[in-house]
């Protein structure tokens, strides 16, 4: 979840979607007479916060109910990073949501690096995108990409990224994962609260 003060028209849709998203879990799960799943929260700004990983619904709530927007400051925010932190917390074949206004930071790390990361676990994401950073308007065009391998266990200097829109990064990653992506750019069309929650619900 961005949760940058550009975000502030966004977050109380998130906070509900979540929290429906739990309620479905807490249903679907107890209906099969399984425990609750593993749920990572984490947030970013320039950096990427984890906020809690638990199969304890009522502890998930709380810090879904505590998300506010604030701060940030400069447009691209540490979205792939957020993706990359994500996903050695979930196991094979499962689902990430991304709520975001804004580019990935163009240091990195890159769309391909979260696209094999993603791939190598058969992760799907699903994107709810409300804006974007760029002025280009290239929401009509395709995308390529090489995949590279993502070693965790080195530290290693994130390649450049460079100025590529959120539309072509997360509706690129989002396809190739068979996830899905809702876009409304609140910059060009203004803030539409209504569309909003519903995407956000049907995301999640």
């Amino acid at each position: 979840v961005d949760d940058t003060g550009s975000m502030s028209d966004e977050i109380a849709g998130v906070r509900a979607a979540l929290r429906n998203m739990l309620d479905v879990y807490a249903a679907k799960y107890e209906a099969m007479k399984l425990p609750f799943p593993f749920i990572a929260i984490i947030t970013f700004k320039d950096d990427v916060t984890i906020r809690k990983i638990s199969n304890d619904k009522a502890e998930l709530l709380a810090v879904v109910n505590a998300l506010v927007a604030s701060g940030g400051g400069d447009c691209p925010e540490a979205s792939n990073a957020a993706l990359l932190t994500a996903g050695p917390m979930l196991s094979e074949g499962s689902t990430a949501i991304l709520f975001t206004d804004a580019d990935s930071r163009p240091n990195g790390p890159t769309m391909d690096q979260v696209l094999s990361f993603f791939n190598s676990k058969k992760i799907t994401l699903s994107t709810l995108l409300s804006g974007v950073c760029t002025e280009e308007d290239d929401s009509g065009s395709g995308a390529t990409y090489i995949s590279a391998s993502v070693n965790r266990d080195e530290d290693f200097e994130p390649p450049v990224l460079g100025y590529q829109s959120a539309f072509r990064t997360f509706s690129t990653m989002t396809d190739v994962t068979s996830g899905v992506f809702a876009f409304r750019d609140k910059n060009k069309e203004g803030f539409d609260k209504e569309w909003y929650d519903k995407a956000a619900t049907d995301i999640c």
